[in-house]
């Protein structure tokens, strides 16, 4: 007589297909290569430097100005990265652009530019007419502090757009709709409305590009440069210390970036950005 062929299934549950155990054991080792590569590295970190070296570094004058710096530029960025992004991001979920295939290609160029470009177009708009008059009338931007914040933002803001822009696609258009035969006009739809019911998703889209923002480097270095106790964020203040043999210090700073990263990650995945593995 015939035995049955055992699919590893439990009682009562359909057998799994062989095509899902594959993607499963590959999303695992996948899983498994980032945790060892990843803790790797920390755990080097941390074993090379002690708590007392640890803690000096960070407690030295120049690492605290370059995490004040980082925390002013990145947070300002933020904010303009909103003021532009829920428009633009709403406007894109609801309406019908023209070439819209262009516009999103424009729209998604700055996160996929390298951001020594973006740096580098940044510096050749300040050398023409309009970027001279701008930084003579309104604001010195080239070398400066308020160039930081405008080279952390130029490679940002698409990140920000697409993910407000999710945030707006998951709102039901009927809500929106109900609300205008109640009398509300399409301003007083969008703030009474859409807003509210996409806030989850905005506040993790804005962790999101706070987090991703506090990478900045490329873009930081060639247009505002790498001077110390001026445009020292902590990226480029790790660059400067790993490269004149201040090894400590680099890997201090190193420590204190990746926790923040982990914990904006680990606040973007509470608000929103779930992802699970039956």
């Amino acid at each position: 007589m015939e035995q049955p062929v055992s699919t590893g299934a439990k009682d009562g549950q359909a057998p799994l297909p062989i095509g899902n155990l594959v993607f499963k054991l590959v999303t695992n080792l996948f899983l498994l290569l980032l945790l060892v590569l990843l803790g790797g590295v920390l755990g080097a970190m941390v074993f090379y430097v002690r708590w007392d070296e640890f803690v000096a570094s960070i407690l030295d004058p120049e690492s605290l100005f370059a995490l004040k710096l980082t925390a002013i530029c990145v947070t300002a960025s933020t904010a303009l990265c909103l003021v532009v992004g829920i428009p633009v991001a709403y406007a894109l979920s609801r309406q019908q652009v023209p070439l819209g295939i262009v516009v999103d290609t424009i729209i998604d160029l700055p996160l996929v530019l390298p951001q020594l470009i973006a740096g580098i177009a940044l510096l050749m708009f300040f050398q023409t007419s309009l970027g001279v008059w701008i930084e003579t009338h309104i604001m010195g931007f080239v070398y400066r502090t308020p160039g930081i914040v405008l080279a952390i933002f130029f490679p940002t803001v698409s990140l920000a757009v697409r993910s407000m822009k999710a945030a707006f696609d998951g709102v039901d258009r009927r809500y929106e709709q109900v609300a205008r035969t109640l009398g509300c006009t399409e301003t007083q739809a969008f703030w009474k409305v859409s807003l509210p019911l996409a806030r989850t998703g905005l506040v993790a889209g804005t962790v999101l590009t706070w987090a991703y923002s506090l990478g900045a480097f490329g873009s930081i270095l060639m247009f505002a440069g790498a001077t110390r106790y001026k445009t020292t964020v902590v990226p480029i203040a790790i660059f400067l210390n790993m490269t004149t043999g201040k090894i400590t210090a680099g890997l201090s700073l190193t420590i204190v970036l990746l926790a923040l990263a982990v914990i904006s990650l680990f606040a973007f995945k509470r608000l929103g950005g779930r992802a699970t593995i039956a």
